[in-house]
């Protein structure tokens, strides 16, 4: 591929293609547990933890639990002040704070874990979900280190609700490159040289991420760097073939993943060349009659022929 589409119809497609994702800052909603939807479209709890979502965010639903002042914490709220928010999801919201020696600006991830039917005053968190977040915690923090992954800052947990302080970026990967005049692949290497770098660096430090998408990937000032970002599905590495359950977001699953024979680290690798297509051309390369996410699975387990992009030139 020499060029891609033309701006205004690469636009057209790729929004269409992510109409329903809405990039939420940081993947603002269930970290510790996920959503699946019907065939109707509507969202509905997962029986099994961290289940797979067709939709092209693992988040979706109502903003009733958040409001414009996050649930407050004492020694959060003591460390730091909230600016305002940046985005919400069914399970969370992510609010701009500020830490109140320093005066320098984070992003706060909070979530939460209560259950669901049971969100009255007091209530507990479930035990479950409080130890899903205290692993994206800790997984983030390890990787914290690697290049153009979202900084760790600090982690708040208290019987309701879960706080994760990182690094604020500026804006979402997708929302730069619609303003981008014109993208060819000579404009778009870097970006992509940097997403790769991203996901080699948290491989090398046994993390594989299970959700690459371009929704996952932000960008951070100065230099506008891309920084890989929600690590809420995000498991240790067990080997090349160690890992099991159908996790992540339908369009972007490997079909080894679909199998039952396990896999390992190289389902973000899949996942990172349909996002390539998705950028460069405007549409994902899995496109079935039937626009369901069952019809979508068997054509990635069947590896049909990827359908050509309309404005794309060979």
């Amino acid at each position: 591929l020499k060029r891609c589409a033309p701006p205004r119809a690469w636009r057209r497609a790729f929004c269409a293609t992510h109409a329903h994702c809405a990039p939420s800052y940081m993947g603002c909603g269930p970290s510790a547990t996920s959503l699946v939807r019907s065939q109707s479209g509507e969202p509905r709890q997962s029986g099994a933890s961290r289940a797979a979502s067709p939709d092209s965010s693992p988040v979706a639903g109502s903003e009733a639990s958040f409001g414009d002042s996050l649930p407050e914490r004492h020694d959060f709220c003591e460390k730091y002040s909230v600016v305002g928010k940046l985005g919400s999801g069914a399970y969370g919201a992510v609010y701009k704070v500020q830490q109140r020696d320093t005066t320098q600006e984070f992003a706060a991830k909070v979530v939460d874990l209560r259950p669901k039917l049971g969100r009255g005053y007091g209530a507990q968190a479930d035990q479950r979900q409080r130890q899903l977040a205290e692993d994206e915690a800790a997984i983030l923090r390890s990787v914290s280190g690697v290049p153009h992954v979202v900084k760790f800052v600090d982690f708040f947990l208290d019987d309701g609700f879960s706080y994760l302080v990182m690094q604020k970026c500026d804006q979402t990967l997708l929302s730069m490159l619609e303003r981008h005049p014109r993208l060819t692949e000579a404009s778009i290497q870097p970006i992509l040289r940097e997403m790769l770098q991203a996901i080699a660096g948290i491989h090398m430090a046994g993390v594989v991420h299970r959700d690459i998408k371009p929704s996952n990937f932000m960008v951070a000032a100065p230099g506008g760097a891309v920084r890989l970002c929600d690590f809420g599905l995000a498991c240790r590495s067990q080997g090349a073939c160690g890992l099991t359950g159908t996790v992540g977001t339908f369009p972007y699953m490997a079909p080894e993943m679909l199998s039952t024979k396990g896999y390992g680290s190289k389902v973000d690798v899949w996942a990172f060349g349909v996002a390539t297509h998705a950028l460069l051309l405007g549409c994902l390369p899995f496109r079935p009659a039937r626009r369901t996410g069952p019809a979508l699975l068997a054509a990635i387990r069947r590896g049909l022929q990827p359908k050509a992009c309309d404005g794309a030139t060979q």
